[in-house]
């Protein structure tokens, strides 16, 4: 076991007092924790588990704590994607799919019900359509592709799901009429956040003379919407979406965000990044 586990660390009043063994199908390694004073509670998202030979397809959470001080990428516990292993638990009183970890026994663990379920999720899933193919990120829940000019992401219809109609339904509508969307979420930013790319450019230096006059550009609403550009389109599965825009250097590299739904809503429009 490595020695940044701050096994002393657990939890016990949070957790129940008897020792579980579960094999588990892990979904992805540990990207992050939250620091709390010295020490880092880390965690890892499981898609099944095994307990007593009964499979169950609920997914859940593990969680252990490790020193603050370490080296690299360590977390203590280094999964993989689709991993399989064994895994000594206690459960979180107040929830039914929360555990933590004190050990892995075993890695790479050899189950057949688990076994078919990775091979299940390891096989990507493509949607080709006349915007490209997207392929299914399954820890994000989403499709994704990329043009030329634009990153395109869909929501599944479902956390962890492998369709997304009702997401593609609304993405179709959208792109029908990018154009005209186009143009009416630029003429939005325009009104929303000219008067602060007007702030940002009184506030470069280099937008001033060596007598402190502003030489700088002034912005008006016609240059904004001259200078953004559409790079990224997220459709929710619910007809909401976000789009990002380049910012033409106005906000020195950050990005413009406009939200809205396909029933032709806009909702704001943000300097983001």
């Amino acid at each position: 076991m490595s020695d940044i586990i701050a096994i002393e660390k657990a939890p016990a009043e949070k957790l129940e007092d008897d020792f579980e063994e579960m094999t588990l199908l892990i979904t992805a390694p540990c990207s992050g924790g939250c620091i709390e004073g010295e020490y880092i509670l880390a965690s890892a998202d499981y898609l099944a588990s095994v307990k007593d030979g009964e499979l169950s397809r609920s997914p859940g959470r593990l969680l252990w704590y490790i020193k603050k001080e370490r080296s690299g990428r360590d977390w203590g516990f280094n999964f993989e994607s689709y991993e399989i292993c064994k895994a000594k638990v206690k459960k979180y009183k107040d929830s039914d799919n929360r555990y933590y970890l004190f050990d892995i026994p075993e890695k790479d663990a050899a189950d057949p019900q688990l076994s078919a379920l990775k091979a299940h999720y390891s096989k990507p899933v493509v949607r080709e359509t006349k915007w490209g193919k997207f392929t299914l990120d399954r820890e994000l829940s989403q499709f994704e592709a990329n043009t030329e000019t634009l990153s395109i992401f869909v929501e599944t219809d479902e956390d962890k799901g492998e369709t997304a109609e009702k997401g593609f339904e609304a993405l179709e509508g959208f792109m029908e009429n990018l154009s005209g969307w186009d143009k009416k979420m630029k003429k939005f930013a325009a009104d929303e956040l000219c008067s602060l790319a007007n702030d940002w450019a009184r506030d470069d230096d280099e937008n001033y003379d060596e007598d402190d006059n502003f030489i700088g550009e002034e912005i008006t609403p016609e240059i904004f919407m001259s200078k953004i550009e559409l790079s990224e389109i997220a459709i929710e599965r619910n007809g909401s979406f976000i789009c990002y825009y380049s910012d033409g250097d106005m906000f020195w590299g950050h990005s413009v965000e406009v939200t809205g739904n396909i029933s032709g809503d806009l909702e704001s429009a943000d300097m983001v990044g």
